[in-house]
């Protein structure tokens, strides 16, 4: 592990160094705060050893400072106390020190105090580790929430909200910020709030929950939404809050609704078709029922369109001229063209 040693005593550095380096340490050492701060600035160091009494800049200061860089909160720091330096050992915590030594340093304590140093530095790292983890799980949740279709509402152990995406927001037709501390019946409608306690009670048991839920907008309207919600829990098995994915049904019911009305529609004509169709049926079957009791009728109705069938042809051909009347006129028109002619000559 590299380990940073700020000691103006060249005794006190060179027995911290010898202790340090036989443990496996990386061991840089300086002689003042000034000098340590430009080396972290270059190399980051996860375990400091600091002389409270330094030149210029004590070692109570360079804690404040270590503290307020970027990645200070991953240092585990070792003061090393005087006589009399501080007045109040509270002050070297309150600092940000994770522990402290008194001077001169004995060789046996300082072993024992160094084992129990590297075990708190164990678990120290682990839990930054962890929170490091958790942190960019976090943020990885959040960014799957920002881009959701659906509604996300990040609910504590009490169903009051913790966080919500602009999609919940959406839906309940009011902002992010409004929606800060709100209890979920805040926007439920009266009749959902039963249902909204079932949902509370199955969740604290620990179970998933897929139904429908009428929920409450802000200018007071209702929409009908599918809610998937999940329970969260501790480690220790304890219900911690709840995630619920909420989808607008809206615009689905309305689609729904259009879609029935036209099957009605069409159902309505089909029925009116059909009863057209088996009225127009039953009046074939009769009259082809009546034709096959008295053929004759039909005989008698045949006949009487052939005649009217032949008296009007002969009354067509009575119209038109006889072979004859069509010879002698055309015997007309040739004496009177010839006359004409004679004329036009003389």
């Amino acid at each position: 592990m590299k380990t940073l040693i700020v000691e103006d005593d060249m005794m006190s550095q060179c027995l911290l160094a010898k202790v340090l380096t036989e443990r496996g340490h990386e061991v840089v050492s300086y002689e003042n705060a000034e000098q340590a701060i430009l080396a972290y600035q270059k190399q980051f160091y996860p375990l400091l050893f600091v002389d409270v009494g330094l030149p210029g800049m004590d070692g109570l200061q360079f804690c404040k400072w270590m503290r307020a860089q970027p990645n200070g909160d991953n240092v585990f720091i070792i003061v090393a106390t005087s006589s009399g330096q501080p007045d109040d050992l509270g002050e070297v915590l309150n600092v940000g020190a994770n522990d402290y030594l008194a001077k001169p340093y004995d060789v046996g304590a300082l072993a024992l105090r160094l084992t129990i140093a590297e075990t708190q530095m164990k678990q120290f790292f682990e839990r930054k580790e962890l929170e490091q983890t958790l942190r960019a799980s976090q943020e990885s949740f959040h960014r799957v929430v920002r881009a959701a279709n659906e509604g996300a509402w990040l609910l504590d152990a009490r169903f009051r909200t913790e966080s919500a995406n602009p999609q919940m927001a959406a839906i309940l037709g009011c902002t992010v910020e409004e929606l800060a501390n709100r209890a979920v019946t805040d926007y439920l409608s009266p009749a959902a709030r039963r249902d909204a306690e079932q949902v509370f009670a199955q969740q604290r048991d620990g179970r998933e929950v897929k139904q429908e839920l009428r929920f409450r907008r802000k200018d007071g309207s209702e929409c009908l939404a599918f809610l998937s919600a999940a329970p969260l829990r501790a480690p220790s098995g304890e219900f911690t809050g709840s995630l619920w994915m909420v989808a607008d049904l809206t615009g689905r019911k309305s689609l729904e609704t259009e879609l029935t009305d036209t099957r009605k529609k069409f159902q309505a004509q089909i029925r009116d078709l059909t009863a057209d169709l088996n009225k127009s049926s039953k009046l074939l079957q009769t009259e082809s029922g009546a034709a096959r009791q008295d053929p004759r009728r039909t005989g008698r109705a045949r006949r009487g369109n052939h005649r009217r069938i032949e008296q009007g042809k002969r009354s067509v051909a009575s119209r038109e001229p006889s072979p004859q009347r069509r010879r002698g006129g055309v015997a007309k028109a040739s004496q009177g063209a010839g006359r004409a002619d004679r004329a036009a000559e003389g």
